[in-house]
């Protein structure tokens, strides 16, 4: 469902055109990889990669970045509709299938982490086939946490 204008139309993300403007950020240490899956530092109030192995990227996730930049420099976020994701070394995507926050910094992957203390989050969709090590395009439909024992 998408809403154009006031009025809802229905049809496969893959052929809608949705209209996103992004957020704007500022890049933390390090900087940004586009593509790559970002969270807000609270403390800091910047955007540093997200990572499945440290909890607390996982749950503050805001999204993937539009672009490359360099600490301190703005940089767009999307987190709505469709999104473009970089996949890990060890993922191949297939239109459909499930995308996961993956344990390498960043990056997402078809698999769901499995190491104990690592954060399960299902980021959406693959709208495209892309991967392993490039891009894809995904539907963003980001879920709660869930965190092996």
């Amino acid at each position: 469902l998408v809403t154009t204008g006031g009025a809802a139309v229905w049809g496969n993300p893959t052929e809608m055109v949705i209209d996103k403007a992004g957020q704007t950020y500022t890049a933390g240490v390090g900087g940004i990889t586009a593509a790559f899956v970002v969270y807000k530092n609270a403390v800091a109030g910047t955007v540093l990669h997200a990572d499945a192995t440290v909890l607390g990227t996982s749950n503050t996730i805001i999204g993937t970045a539009r672009a490359s930049a360099l600490a301190g420099a703005s940089v767009v976020v999307d987190n709505f509709g469709i999104v473009t994701l970089f996949a890990d070394a060890a993922s191949a995507f297939v239109p459909g299938a499930l995308v996961y926050l993956s344990e390498t910094t960043g990056q997402v992957s078809t698999v769901a982490p499995s190491t104990s203390g690592t954060a399960v989050v299902i980021l959406g969709y693959a709208n495209t086939a892309g991967g392993p090590s490039g891009t894809f395009t995904a539907y963003w439909d980001p879920r709660t946490p869930v965190v092996n024992p």
